[in-house]
């Protein structure tokens, strides 16, 4: 008999959450890529009276464990119990969400079922031979790799959230389920509460619209203006790395292309270097988008070489106004021809290179 795909819910505040539909319908696609079916494993307190809910998204059967113990994850509890469930389905592949919980759970599975893991995958593809590929960003979304799946183990996957489609089958479509008698062990840890916002805002992880801020609102109170715009769209509220992130920052004002170092070269009769650096104050400054410059490249193996050398450079960028940027890197220098030990400089053309 086929294999089935099997997915791994997450259940919250008496439903299960959106991304375990998206999670759900994928597993459905992937299902009749492969011509089986989609089971379930569900835990969680309530989790019963919701799970033949799951039948809208193609899911066929799921496995219920109801109990109170169950109503909030910790990693002691759901992950042995959802290991001896994996282990008697023995699916052909798993799929859960890379939510906060997800990864940390799909983590301990992988060690547990001594099975390859492929975490926040964007893309999931079944190919002529019945083998699965699943697509995965690397270096912040810079780019994306494949990976695939050569030995007899199922391939355990995190979808990452607001990616997949909830596609809906049916909306009569009913689930069969199975209550199963679980052992839960117990816990050296205990949950007290959760302290979760009942004002109706839509959470971040789940939201369809976003209205974010950064560096360019000035003030952590202006964010009320983008709160209230975001209650008339029925968005969420977000922030970029650097407004979320200042307050918890040491200013650095005097660095090349902050608004310090810009006034600095204007009073020297200077140009301000081009190089966008990163601005740990909230001053809005924007230096703009560097153009394509030659990027001088020290490379060094010597970490205090690295550091007073950083220091050197950064003084004398900011002194001289210079157009070039100075990138230091470490411990590469085996990979260079003709790498004696010590520096070696050279000139690369960048257009659009990692800002520190």
């Amino acid at each position: 008999m086929a294999k089935n795909v099997c997915i791994i819910t997450e259940f919250r505040n008496g439903d299960f959450r959106r991304v375990t539909n998206e999670v759900a319908g994928e597993g459905k696609r992937i299902a009749d890529a492969l011509g089986t079916g989609v089971v379930a494993i569900a835990l969680g307190k309530g989790v019963s009276e919701k799970a033949s809910e799951l039948g809208r998204f193609g899911v066929d059967k799921v496995y219920v464990a109801d109990d109170p113990a169950l109503e909030f994850y910790t990693a002691e509890t759901y992950a042995p119990i959802i290991t001896d469930l994996l282990t008697k389905i023995d699916p052909a592949a798993i799929l859960l969400p890379a939510s906060a919980d997800g990864k940390d759970l799909a983590a301990r599975l992988s060690s547990r079922l001594e099975i390859a893991l492929l975490q926040d995958a964007v893309e999931v593809a079944v190919d002529d031979g019945k083998k699965l590929r699943a697509k995965w960003p690397s270096f912040a979304g810079k780019c994306f790799a494949w990976a695939e799946w050569t030995s007899g183990d199922p391939p355990l996957i995190s979808i990452r959230p607001n990616i997949m489609q909830c596609n809906i089958v049916d909306e009569s479509r009913k689930a069969e389920t199975e209550s199963i008698s679980v052992s839960i062990p117990a816990p050296r840890t205990k949950i007290l509460k959760y302290d979760l916002d009942t004002s109706g805002k839509v959470e971040l992880s789940e939201a369809g619209i976003i209205v974010s801020g950064g560096r360019g609102m000035k003030d952590a109170a202006n964010f009320a203006i983008l709160e209230e715009l975001a209650g008339v769209m029925g968005a969420a509220v977000g922030a970029s790395r650097g407004s979320a992130s200042a307050p918890r920052r040491r200013a650095a004002p005097s660095r090349p292309g902050s608004a310090t170092a810009a006034a600095s070269a204007s009073r020297r009769g200077c140009r301000s270097p081009p190089g966008r650096w990163r601005d740990d104050s909230m001053t809005g400054a924007d230096p703009g988008d560097p153009p394509a410059t030659p990027i001088r490249v020290l490379i060094a193996d010597d970490q205090a070489l690295i550091r007073s050398g950083f220091r050197m450079i950064l003084e004398a960028q900011e002194e001289k106004a210079l157009s070039e940027v100075l990138v230091i890197a470490a411990g590469i220098l085996a990979s260079y021809e003709a790498a004696g030990g010590g520096t070696k400089l050279g000139q690369v053309r960048i257009a659009n290179p990692f800002w520190w």
